[in-house]
């Protein structure tokens, strides 16, 4: 009945009227709300010669003035029963008529009643979600102010950095909304004197918060937004160790003591899981969206790809996330659980693993193997049960298991006296492929989509050497050292210092079909970061970048950013190869380059994880220990870096500082 009644009424007048008279209308709505005639005489303007002859209305021109009795229209009221109710017509309705005004009427009321008015955002962060609000802000924020007045430009540009700052705590006010008060003044009361319609709020906030939350905030405690950070989520109380996108980039799956998904369309939290309460951290996480339970012969495929995140019919539905299992580990513990907390498997070493890792998505088959063991487990998580086995008959023990998404049947285990042993697993049973003597010297091994890669320690002049797998994956016989194909690389000059600490490899780099990043990885030195490439698929070179990082990412996506950390810290950069000049021998010389490209001072607590985005070539989700998750757009990040570069952070509290000339000192206890 209502949805037709406003069809015709949107027919039949509105859509008839002229702007003249649409203006007249939707003022008339904002008046209601915004109490303007409550207990005053209206003034009535009468046009028809014989109505004002009929009414006597000479004197006045034909104007009359009644009382219209309009209810009030309070943000919030006490019911019956003495609970707290909300006038959402008044929250959901007045943003829209107000955006029918012209921009000089609008903005200037939308800034007074509802964007900087404490009781109204108070109002809407209790009874509406977090979309809703900043769909009702780009309504103002985005109005054209051409020809406007100063005042709306101004309140404009105020209303850009009231988006940014929701942008940092609005999740958090949907679901404690009496913190509004705390979570603005922390940011912006840096501000006050400065912004008129902000210092309006913070006034109100001061006034009017404490009915609703004791805390009176003095000064800027928290960081304001700006320096490119978009959004920053706080569901987490423990250090988030583990942060990873879905396929279509829509959910983030982070994972602390307990797991969080967050639609990333919505800004909602899809699932929240509280893991079991163990005495030592988890360590890693795996979501299996689309895992069969139960195996069978027709399943029964090397094909362990997982479209079920791409489906466009359902990229807006959070249902789709409830239906996830989440595989967990810790050093001594390995889990299974669904979405609500069930948990469906549970393994427990008292040795600690050295290996947990999933082969196989669809079919839940993961690969456990303990510290010091000679065993390799396969379990079926679905089922429950011990799938597949091998037993080592050697002295040396099992130094790691990697597994090769080439193909989800081939293992590679490596032992502590570098001899490297492939298994595939052929229905039920691992069958022993081949063999490599790798050398008491072999030190790191990763394995990168069809290859190996493994280094050496310092008595060893190569640099690295990469193993072809796919020699081993297309025979069915059992190959020897000398049949398998290794490439070694000896640098000139040498990556040092060695030994090399870690490698770390791409961001989606198995879901790349062409061969630009055939040889793409990174290594970490105590000394350097060095970025391993081929040069205009050529030759392979590396890129040496000096420092020391805790933290090191890239995105298979944009392999020419590089994002790195060190404590609090996020440094960006960019390189890229430049062809020279041809040498005596004729052959060209490339040269490297690369560039601090920002560097953003995010808090005093430590990045444990960065996540770069694939569909953006500079942003990034970061992790901290605190357990906060921050999300950076890196090229508003390299504006303001440019504009004002970050002082370095001490490492003691500053007692004094003075300024001399272009230079300030600062005297701590020690320094």
């Amino acid at each position: 009945y209502h949805r037709r009644f406003i069809e015709v009424a949107r027919e039949l007048y509105i859509s008839n009227l002229n702007d003249t008279d649409r203006k007249i209308v939707f003022q008339n709505a904002v008046d209601l709300f915004k109490e303007t005639w409550k207990g005053k005489n209206k003034p009535f303007k009468i046009d028809d010669p014989k109505l004002v002859n009929k009414y006597k209305l000479d004197e006045s021109a034909g104007e009359i003035q009644a009382n219209r009795f309009t209810t009030s229209q309070p943000v919030e009221f006490i019911d019956v029963d003495g609970r707290i109710q909300y006038n959402k017509r008044k929250l959901n309705e007045l943003p829209q008529f107000l955006s029918k005004l012209a921009p000089d009427i609008a903005v200037p009321i939308a800034a007074e009643e509802i964007l900087f008015n404490y009781s109204f955002m108070h109002a809407k962060f209790s009874c509406s979600s977090f979309l809703d609000i900043q769909n009702d802000i780009d309504q103002f924020e985005n109005i054209s102010s051409y020809k406007s007045s100063d005042e709306v430009r101004m309140a404009q540009k105020e209303l850009s950095i009231l988006r940014m700052a929701y942008l940092l705590f609005g999740l958090l006010l949907n679901e404690y909304p009496d913190n509004y008060a705390f979570e603005l003044t922390s940011r912006l009361v840096i501000l006050y004197g400065l912004k008129t319609n902000i210092t309006n709020l913070l006034k109100q906030c001061d006034e009017q918060s404490p009915r609703h939350c004791a805390l009176i905030v003095p000064y800027c405690q928290i960081q304001p937004p700006g320096n490119g950070l978009l959004f920053s989520m706080n569901k987490h109380t423990m250090p988030v160790v583990d942060l990873d996108f879905t396929n279509n980039q829509m959910a983030v799956i982070s994972l602390s003591n307990k797991i969080i998904v967050f639609n990333m369309g919505t800004f909602n939290t899809a699932v929240d899981i509280k893991l079991p309460k163990l005495n030592e951290p988890y360590l890693n996480s795996t979501t299996l969206p689309k895992m069969i339970i139960r195996h069978t012969k027709e399943n029964n495929t090397d094909n362990d790809s997982d479209d079920s995140d791409n489906s466009s019919d359902s990229d807006n539905d959070e249902e789709k996330f409830k239906q996830y299992v989440f595989f967990v580990n810790s050093f001594h513990h390995v889990y299974l659980l669904s979405s609500h907390g069930d948990i469906k498997f549970h393994r427990t070493s008292i040795k600690g693993y050295s290996t947990v890792e999933i082969i196989n998505n669809k079919r839940g088959l993961c690969i456990l193997v303990e510290q010091n063991s000679n065993t390799v487990e396969c379990w079926s998580l679905g089922e429950n049960k011990l799938f597949s086995k091998i037993d080592l008959s050697l002295t040396s023990s099992i130094k790691t298991v990697l597994h090769s998404k080439l193909s989800s049947s081939l293992i590679s285990i490596v032992l502590y006296d570098g001899t490297i042993l492939f298994y595939t697993l052929n229905d039920s049973t691992f069958i022993h492929r081949a063999t490599i003597n790798g050398g008491q010297h072999l030190d790191l091994v990763i394995v990168d989509k069809d290859k190996l890669i493994c280094t050496f320690d310092s008595t060893i002049s190569i640099d690295f050497s990469h193993i072809d797998l796919n020699s081993i994956i297309e025979t069915e016989k059992v190959l020897s050292d000398k049949e398998i194909i290794k490439t070694l690389i000896a640098f000139n000059p040498p990556i040092s210092p060695k030994p090399i600490e870690r490698i770390v490899l791409p961001d989606g780099k198995e879901n790349l079909s062409d061969n630009s990043m055939n040889i793409y990885f990174m290594v970490l030195t105590k000394e350097c970061l060095c970025i391993v490439h081929t040069c205009m698929e050529q030759d392979i070179s590396y890129v040496r970048i000096p420092g020391q990082y805790d933290v090191v990412s890239v995105q298979a996506q944009h392999p020419r950013f590089i994002y790195t950390a060190r404590g609090g810290i996020v440094n960006m950069y960019k390189w890229k190869c430049s062809e020279g000049e041809d040498n005596e021998h004729g052959e060209c010389n490339f040269y490297h380059e690369h560039q601090l490209f920002v560097s953003i001072d995010i808090s005093s607590s430590s990045v444990l994880t960065i996540k770069p985005s694939s569909g953006s070539a500079s942003s990034f989700l970061c992790s901290m220990q605190n357990g906060a998750i921050n999300a950076y757009y890196g090229y508003k990040a390299r504006e303001a870096f440019k504009k004002i570069p970050p002082l370095p952070r001490t490492t003691e509290l500053i007692g004094t500082i003075q300024l001399s000339g272009t230079k300030a000192v600062t005297l701590d206890s020690s320094n």
